[in-house]
C-alpha cells in the first residue's frame, strides 16, 4: 500500500491495489506530478532489465501493453510525456 496523489489534485489517497492507480502522467515515476529528470533517475537503473533481474523495477514497466522488460518502449512513454506537469 502506498499513499500517492495520482491525479495531482493535492489530495493523496491510499493505493490499495484493488483498483489500479491512475497516474496524472505516465512516466511520473517519482510521483511528484511532473515528468522530468527525477523520473529519469528512477528509470535509469532499470534500463535494459527484465523481470527477474536484480535491477528490474516494475514501476518502470510503463509500455502499453506492459512487457516485463524495461526498454525503448518504456522510454518512449517518458519521452512522450517529458516536461508534462500539473503544477
Amino acid at each position: 500500500m502506498s499513499v500517492i496523489d495520482g491525479d495531482c489534485d493535492d489530495s493523496p489517497v491510499v493505493d490499495m491495489g484493488a483498483y489500479e492507480f491512475n497516474y496524472a502522467y505516465m512516466g511520473d515515476l517519482d510521483y511528484d506530478c511532473s515528468v522530468d529528470f527525477g523520473d529519469f533517475s528512477v528509470f535509469g537503473p532499470a534500463w535494459q532489465t527484465a523481470l527477474g533481474q536484480d535491477d528490474y523495477d516494475a514501476t518502470c514497466n510503463i509500455s502499453d501493453p506492459p512487457d516485463d522488460s524495461i526498454d525503448w518502449r518504456d522510454l518512449a512513454v517518458i519521452a512522450e510525456n517529458w516536461l508534462a506537469t500539473a503544477r
